[in-house]
């Protein structure tokens, strides 16, 4: 670290009431004062040395070998502790003002308190005006803009391999835990498009992505809705609906059918891409969960993506007032969705009694 320029030494503050132009004296040594301090104008080593003198009883061990006839100045107030404080007192500086540990602690958690106070009066005047601002901002159209590309780029859905009826060519089939690791990988660039989510800590990046990693994917799947047949068409080219499987016991057949019935719902709504975008947002961005460490700073991208959200939904759909409370149902319905089928489904392809990923596991979590 280079040492300090002496030139370019901080200015001491001068309160308003003082004149800039010319410089009042302190009246107990006469240097330049700098306010007001325990009621007397007082430059900043006096006011100092007498809190010092205050707080640490000082004063009954100074003396004065010429019987308190000294006189004060900016040369020699260092010389005689007890003229200086006698003439601090004398000149009308406030003993009573001088406060001891316990004031100081009280006070010191009074100024924390009023912080904390603005702090939240603040948040609450921009929820405020958030809440009359339906007009989408610069940074709104930026953010959404940015996490579109990114998605189109890293996580869009990849083409259907129809003439492929039993699978993926060998190639580019993976093992269950190779293909969630790459979807885990590709979640990790998209995280790059949202503001604020990279400068978390490591340990809470990780615990997002891999809490919402079959969220995020599930719904990727889901935007391979096809309308007319009322289906979601898997990677091999079959169609599934909610009516396909009729095992309620397998965790394959369990998620295909919610998977099914959440594409419906996307689709009878008219998702668009920008509300999807936000919607794997605001999942990546949870700070519900437990072991988060960064809480403060993850609801602050929450909010950020929460607000943007709002803002869309109400100048792109200006008609449909609910339509921003449906989208953030959508996101609650499949956090539980995932939630009660996410641990069995994964259990039985990640834990070695079975790795080769089915249909359904490939049509959710198969990337390039």
């Amino acid at each position: 670290m280079p040492p300090r320029d002496p030139s370019k030494k901080k200015a001491t503050y001068v309160p308003n009431y003082m004149s800039k132009e010319a410089v009042e004296p302190c009246v107990v040594c006469g240097a330049a004062a700098t306010g007001y301090h325990y009621r007397a104008l007082t430059c900043e080593g006096c006011k100092g040395f007498f809190r010092r003198t205050r707080q640490k009883g000082l004063e009954s061990q100074y003396s004065c070998k010429m019987k308190g006839s000294c006189v004060i100045n900016v040369s020699t107030r260092n010389q005689c502790m007890f003229c200086r404080y006698t003439k601090c007192v004398n000149a009308g500086m406030s003993i009573e003002l001088v406060l001891d540990k316990d004031q100081r602690m009280a006070k010191r958690q009074l100024i924390e308190e009023n912080r904390e106070r603005r702090k939240m009066g603040q948040l609450r005047a921009k929820i405020i005006h958030d809440l009359i601002t339906n007009k989408m901002t610069d940074t709104d159209r930026s953010l959404i803009q940015a996490m579109m590309a990114v998605f189109y780029k890293v996580l869009a859905p990849q083409p259907i391999i129809a003439e492929n009826v039993d699978g993926f060519d060998q190639q580019t089939v993976y093992d269950a835990y190779s293909m969630a690791e790459r979807a885990i990988e590709k979640l990790v660039h998209f995280t790059a498009s949202i503001p604020g989510f990279r400068q978390l800590a490591d340990s809470d990046q990780m615990l997002l992505m891999k809490t919402c990693c079959l969220e995020m994917m599930v719904l990727r799947a889901a935007l391979r809705y096809d309308k007319a047949s009322g289906s979601v068409v898997l990677c091999n080219g079959r169609f599934v609906n909610k009516l396909t499987f009729t095992n309620p016991m397998n965790e394959d057949e369990v998620l295909a059918r919610g998977l099914a019935r959440f594409a419906d719902s996307l689709a009878r709504h008219n998702v668009d891409m920008a509300e999807v975008v936000l919607m794997m947002g605001l999942m990546l961005t949870n700070a519900r969960l437990p072991k988060v460490k960064g809480v403060e700073a993850l609801q602050q991208i929450n909010g950020e993506m929460t607000g943007a959200l709002r803002r869309y939904t109400a100048e792109t759909y200006p008609n449909e007032s609910s339509r921003y409370g449906r989208i953030l149902m959508k996101v609650l319905e499949l956090r539980t969705l995932c939630g009660l089928n996410g641990e069995k489904f994964f259990s039985t392809r990640l834990d070695g009694r079975n790795t080769t990923p089915s249909i359904i596991f490939q049509t959710i979590f198969f990337v390039k």
